[in-house]
């Protein structure tokens, strides 16, 4: 399917960002590809934190980013006042069906992020870039039976785990895949960044 026409692909704008404390790091290619497209930004002091928690804010504004589209406020949720840095970028990513709230008007920006609900929202963002993510019931199960907790994995978010695994998006060489786990911000980077490759959205 095509991509939608909101999705543009990315420029340079920090050909030199660098971190202190990557060096090593398993994820620091992909940490360093997507700072230099200003997709993300370290934590001040020169450091990235990559093995902190990511926000679900600092999460819809990195998707926003990463796809490049345009970030505007809409008023969604009633905690996400407009004085927010977050608040037009998780109003964006609402809108484009990547994120959810979390019921009663609310998103709920301060919360974390499980490995599972990364790979759901990724999946989104994968569809918005004209990538086919169907699975089957039977593809689905059989993908995640190959890992000691894929049955640890919610139903609503199966089918999108399992695209990430078989995309690539996630590394699928692993033996678990803790899908409860809070996801890294050096895994979100890696995620993004495998999957902007795949969509072809780097100069």
């Amino acid at each position: 399917s095509a991509a939608n026409p909101a999705v543009g692909p990315g420029t340079v704008v920090a050909p030199d960002a660098a971190f202190s404390d990557i060096s090593g790091h398993a994820n620091e290619k992909a940490i360093l590809t997507l700072a230099s497209y200003g997709v993300l930004n370290g934590m001040g002091k020169g450091l990235f934190q990559p093995d902190a928690n990511m926000t679900r804010a600092q999460f819809a504004k990195t998707l926003v980013l990463a796809l490049g589209l345009t970030p505007e406020y809409h008023s969604t949720f009633s905690d996400v006042p407009e004085k927010e840095w977050y608040a037009a970028y998780v109003d964006t990513a609402a809108a484009y069906g990547l994120v959810n709230g979390v019921g009663a008007g609310k998103f709920n920006p301060t919360g974390t992020i499980t490995r599972q609900d990364a790979a759901t929202t990724v999946a989104r963002a994968a569809k918005l870039c004209g990538l086919d993510v169907t699975l089957t019931a039977d593809e689905t199960h059989a993908i995640l039976a190959a890992y000691s907790d894929g049955t640890q994995t919610a139903a609503y978010a199966a089918p999108s785990l399992a695209f990430c695994c078989r995309s690539g998006i996630l590394d699928g060489s692993v033996s678990e895949l803790q899908p409860r786990k809070e996801i890294l911000r050096g895994e979100v980077a890696q995620m993004l960044c495998n999957l902007l490759t795949k969509a072809n959205l780097f100069q």
